[in-house]
């Protein structure tokens, strides 16, 4: 997750915790790459929160938002879905680890409204960003780059 690198790449050390960080920065940045999102989230809040130069004021909410968006997303990728309904609603098969069921039906509106929400999410996860004058990682948007171009 570019936020984690952004904040985890730009948090301040004092002298003596710099080697200790640098030797868990690199498995860190791994799982950002690999992991679940509903850990990623977690990866992202401790993040931010670490970070002093933090702006974001609800980084809880934030995660709170991106985890409960993560069981949707696991709904939508993992499901089986049947044929959809007189209204154009299909009911995802899905099984939860928790081994609950799906029972909601979802239309068209459904998850163009799913869709509209995930893209806020990634917003307001760049804006954590923007908001202590970073450039968000990939983008070319406003703020200092965290690393410069060669």
């Amino acid at each position: 997750m570019k936020a984690v690198f952004a904040f985890t790449a730009t948090r301040k050390y004092r002298q003596e915790e710099i080697d200790a960080a640098y030797q868990a920065w690199l498995p860190q940045l791994e799982q950002s790459l690999t992991g679940r999102l509903w850990n990623l989230a977690d990866s992202f809040g401790k993040a931010a929160r670490d970070n002093p130069a933090t702006a974001t004021e609800n980084v809880d909410k934030l995660v709170h938002d991106i985890k409960k968006a993560s069981l949707l997303r696991y709904v939508l990728s993992h499901a089986s879905w049947q044929a959809p309904d007189a209204n154009g609603a299909s009911v995802p098969f899905f099984v939860s680890r928790q081994k609950q069921m799906s029972n909601t039906a979802m239309s068209l509106a459904h998850l163009e409204h799913a869709r509209a929400h995930a893209a806020e999410l990634a917003c307001r996860v760049m804006d954590t960003a923007t908001l202590i004058g970073l450039q968000f990682p990939g983008g070319g948007g406003p703020g200092k780059p965290i690393m410069e171009k060669n």
